[in-house]
């Protein structure tokens, strides 16, 4: 027979429905991986954008040398990131806190140099209001009844502008970010872009709390150098009375009596002029200090030419004013010592110094005459001589040790701690 070939079509029908089913789901499942292709080359984009911002404001962040230069990264970055066409970041300056553009992108000079000088900006609105605007078409939101010729002006078809705050949720600044044409912002868009201005407000707020600390630190630093100057102004007053006064003197003892007690002010002085011609005003270099102390005394006594030699062997060592004036003092006690009484009549010497640290990191200063030495009777202990007797108080006052020894000349060490 001619067709006994469909005697029983029902298998075949199955066989066509079972083709077009696995058909229809070969294309759901294609559909579905487009799909989910789609939506994963999304997150992909969306992660990557995300990545390249927290970049740039790290970046910004430690690369920026101040303000200026952080808020200049940053708006460059948002523009690119966001497509819009032009950026502004204003912030709050002054004690009107008046709006001053710091930083901006895509703006033309005359443009720039208008909205320097623009108290009307959006921005202000934004930071008077406290209220951020978002209009991706301009022409439809409500800022067009206020703001409509200014937008108008600057070509500005879709907006955003958003306020900065600090921690106490005061207004800092404005970000503002602009559109020559009207353009779809979703929503993802705009929780990036108020992510991203919220951590430029605290980077912002942290620098300026570092940069009011360091002009506060400044504003200390010229007034305790200001005060150093005036004490070592009035101390030379002091000095320059004493002066007048012993020139007044005929008695010799009375006069030299006097002289010691200049030139004791005169070592707590250079102790004032160290500080305020240095750097750091806690502490002075004690060789720089100590060369200074010597040579005025040498002046101070008018030791003739080639007489006594004078050698200073110390490395730069710094110590603070309370154990520099001490030890000013007592350099000056034990030199004037020398000066006076340990090269009588018309005999040659020689003074050396030394500076330096011991193996327990304390400093250690040596003066060392080879002049007549002590008598053989001396005794530290008992010593009446007034200049000795303020050596041992102050080598006390620093918590240091005391050794002299008169063999061969005197010589003088003090260990104290820095």
């Amino acid at each position: 027979m001619e067709y006994d070939s469909f005697e029983n079509p029902v298998p075949m029908c199955e066989e066509i429905v079972q083709m077009v089913t696995n058909e229809k789901l070969v294309t759901e499942s294609l559909k579905e991986k487009k799909i989910m292709i789609a939506t994963l080359k999304k997150q992909k984009e969306l992660l990557m954008r995300e990545r390249k911002a927290f970049a740039l404001m790290a970046k910004a962040t430690v690369y920026a040398k101040n303000i200026f230069d952080l808020c200049r990264m940053v708006i460059v970055g948002l523009v690119e990131i966001l497509r819009f066409d032009t950026g502004v970041i204003r912030l709050k300056t002054g004690q009107e806190n008046s709006l001053e553009m710091v930083a901006s992108t895509g703006l033309d000079k005359t443009t720039i140099e208008f909205l320097h000088d623009d108290p009307e900006s959006i921005a202000t609105f934004v930071a008077n209001s406290e209220k951020p605007i978002f209009a991706p078409d301009t022409s439809t939101h409500e800022i067009m009844r206020t703001y409509g010729k200014r937008i108008d002006q600057f070509m500005c078809k879709a907006l955003i502008s958003w306020p900065l705050h600090d921690s106490l949720q005061k207004i800092i600044g404005v970000v503002t970010l602009v559109s020559h044409l009207p353009k779809k912002i979703p929503d993802k868009d705009r929780d990036f872009f108020e992510i991203i201005a919220g951590m430029l407000a605290i980077v912002i707020e942290r620098k300026l709390a570092s940069r009011n600390i360091t002009k506060a630190l400044k504003e200390k630093e010229l007034m305790l150098k200001e005060i150093h100057h005036r004490v070592k102004n009035n101390m030379q007053v002091i000095s320059s009375l004493i002066n007048l006064q012993a020139g007044r003197i005929e008695d010799q003892d009375y006069k030299n009596m006097f002289d010691e007690i200049r030139d004791r002010i005169r070592s707590m002085a250079l102790v004032h002029d160290q500080l305020y011609r240095s750097r750091d005003l806690a502490y002075i270099n004690l060789k720089d200090y100590i060369t200074q102390l010597t040579g005025s005394l040498m002046r101070s006594y008018s030791i003739a030419s080639g007489k006594i030699e004078l050698k200073i062997d110390a490395d730069d060592l710094y110590i603070g004013i309370d154990k520099a004036v001490p030890c000013g003092l007592i350099t000056n006690e034990l030199i004037s010592n020398a000066l006076k009484y340990a090269f009588p009549d018309d005999m040659k010497g020689q003074i050396i110094i030394k500076l330096d640290k011991d193996d327990n990191g304390k400093l250690l200063l040596n003066i060392k005459d080879n002049g007549i030495g002590l008598t053989q009777d001396f005794n530290l202990q008992n010593a009446d001589s007034l200049g000795l007797e303020l050596v041992i108080m102050l080598v006390e006052q620093i918590d240091g040790s005391l050794d002299i020894t008169g063999d061969e000349g005197t010589e003088v060490t003090i260990i104290f701690a820095a």
